[in-house]
């Protein structure tokens, strides 16, 4: 997969699709670039929880840890306002590439299972969250905060607010072919790639972005095992023998 961290993606695939391995792969990888960050809600604890614990984290779904999904996104948006302003007294619309690094870095926000976690959130924090996360669609990208969402089956309703801002799409194995449609109307529109989602393989799946051709990739498979070894060798090997969690570079972000 040649997806790109600096784009709103959206991953798609019912269960045993092999999403879980494909998102793997991506945070493997992402946690070991120093000039990024991952943080994100995660109800299942699975996906992030061996990134540690950070105030940009929520793992869990008990009544106190919902409560902490709204306050980390809430801490992400307070990033999101102070990388605003900055920009503004700068005189620029969109951070330079050449500016990441550690104590400026690409934040990639993980929702996993985002219509899970809606569905559990009451009613305050459910609209509370949503407009949080369509505010960094709309507005992330050019201050280098970028959403990675993942959901099962890309319903309108579930996306409302940010699904015109997911310019990058995975799409991997789906029962239907509305759901396709509803992840990718590029992808709908071509018969064979629609056939090929239907009928996917775990790992098997279409990467469409801006700009670029619809392009099946098939997903290096990653046990949960596997993924929370290669996430702290990923670490360690970006921090030195200074490796510990991987969001605790997370400060408060300064222009130089």
């Amino acid at each position: 997969m040649h997806m790109r961290l600096d784009q709103h993606t959206l991953i798609a695939g019912v269960t045993g699709s092999g999403k879980s391995s494909a998102t793997y792969e991506i945070i493997r990888h992402a946690v070991g670039m120093p000039s990024v960050c991952v943080c994100g809600v995660d109800p299942t604890g699975i996906l992030l929880g061996p990134l540690g614990t950070h105030r940009w984290i929520s793992i869990g779904s008990s009544k106190k840890q919902l409560l902490a999904a709204t306050a980390a996104l809430s801490a992400i948006e307070s990033e999101l306002d102070k990388r605003l302003a900055a920009l503004a007294e700068v005189g620029i619309d969109l951070i330079p590439s050449s500016w990441l690094g550690r104590d400026l870095p690409l934040v990639v926000v993980v929702l996993e299972e985002w219509a899970a976690l809606q569905l559990q959130l009451a009613r305050a924090e459910r609209l509370e969250a949503e407009r949080i996360v369509a505010r960094i669609g709309m507005e992330g990208r050019k201050v280098r905060i970028n959403l990675l969402i993942s959901v099962q089956r890309p319903e309108a309703k579930l996306l409302e607010g940010v699904r015109s801002q997911l310019t990058q799409i995975m799409c991997m194995a789906q029962t239907d072919a509305m759901s396709i449609k509803m992840a990718s109307e590029v992808i709908f529109e071509d018969k064979s790639l629609v056939s090929m989602i239907l009928g996917a393989r775990p790992g098997q799946g279409v990467l469409v972005g801006a700009g670029i051709a619809p392009t099946p990739f098939k997903a290096r498979h990653l046990d949960y095992a596997g993924y929370r070894e290669a996430v702290s060798q990923a670490i360690f090997t970006a921090r030195g023998t200074n490796a510990g969690v991987a969001t605790a570079r997370l400060r408060g972000s300064e222009f130089q």
